[in-house]
């Protein structure tokens, strides 16, 4: 039977505690992401660590508070599920011994799911606000001092920014839900370390690549995106979005790899990646096409390495 450590039974009452009151904060912009994160890596933990009674009371727990406060409603219920249950898995799924790269596909398909679940009920209200933020741009505007042709030009610019936030706001939403389970993981790790424990985690990032038959899934919506009715296009942009976000960060795996094969200095790395971010768009646009060319492409013999 497994002895608590004074480390164990601190990281378990904070968790617990973390897991009790994060719905509470939902309201609350960056304070509640910062605490659904939290909430993230306490249930992994308590999953790992096979601590299952724990964690379903604390969940139970956590939702009829909520609930007792708020109301009982399905964005809360989604909410909650949306940052427990996919934890819950990865955590179990590594004390299962499961790969780890396959059990962070499978514990992100779960977050996709979940926050899907929880945008297209309340899809309304999240384009409500981004109509609010932008009438409020646009009062400021009108109080301001500039002229009224480059007021024109910042309200169609602040426009077009909003539609495409729109447009592409499933995406987004998803990607930060997968970045929180990221950053649960990596504390997950972190904390392991800190107690000489084992950590499940990745391979070195020099060697991250995308799996080549994603290819033929970006190839099919691309085709979507050509020929497809305005709905299916929008779909088609949000997916193409989402796993183009992936194949960027395999991209600076690739130009990772060779920057330190030339050996260059940390100094020089860096400014490099400043450059890249300032491109914006463009940057990680090209950091994607790396990613996508390595991925069927193998310029660092990434197979031949598993294999060998």
């Amino acid at each position: 039977m497994f002895e608590w450590s004074p480390a164990d039974k601190i990281v378990t009452v904070l968790g617990i505690l973390t897991i009790l009151f994060f719905p509470l904060l939902i309201y609350i912009p960056v304070v509640n992401y910062v605490a659904q994160t939290g909430a993230m890596f306490a249930a992994m933990y308590l999953a790992f660590r096979r601590r299952a009674v724990i964690l379903i009371a604390g969940a139970l727990a956590s939702l009829v508070m909520a609930s007792s406060i708020f109301g009982f409603s399905l964005l809360l219920c989604a909410m909650w599920g949306s940052i427990l249950i996919p934890a819950t898995v990865m955590g179990w799924l590594l004390s299962a011994g499961a790969p780890t790269s396959r059990t962070f596909v499978i514990a992100a398909l779960f977050s996709v799911v979940a926050t899907m679940i929880m945008f297209w009920p309340e899809r309304d209200l999240y384009y409500n606000m981004l109509n609010q933020a932008y009438d409020y741009f646009v009062n400021g505007l009108s109080a301001g001092s500039l002229s009224q042709a480059r007021i024109a030009e910042a309200r169609d610019m602040m426009q077009g920014f909003v539609t495409l936030i729109k447009r592409l706001l499933p995406s987004l939403m998803a990607l930060s839900a997968v970045a929180q389970l990221f950053v649960g993981w990596v504390g997950l790790i972190i904390l392991f370390k800190s107690l000489n424990e084992y950590a499940p985690s990745f391979r070195n990032f020099l060697y991250w690549k995308m799996p080549e038959y994603y290819i033929y899934g970006i190839g099919v919506f691309l085709l979507i995106r050509l020929l497809g009715n305005e709905v299916m296009k929008v779909v088609a942009d949000n997916v193409i979005l989402f796993i183009g976000f992936f194949y960027a960060v395999f991209g600076f795996s690739v130009l990772e790899y060779y920057l330190k094969k030339i050996r260059l200095s940390l100094f020089l790395r860096i400014l490099f990646y400043i450059g890249i971010l300032l491109l914006q768009v463009p940057g990680l646009i090209l950091a994607a096409l790396v990613g996508f060319a390595d991925s069927y492409f193998d310029f660092r013999k990434v197979k031949a390495r598993l294999i060998g």
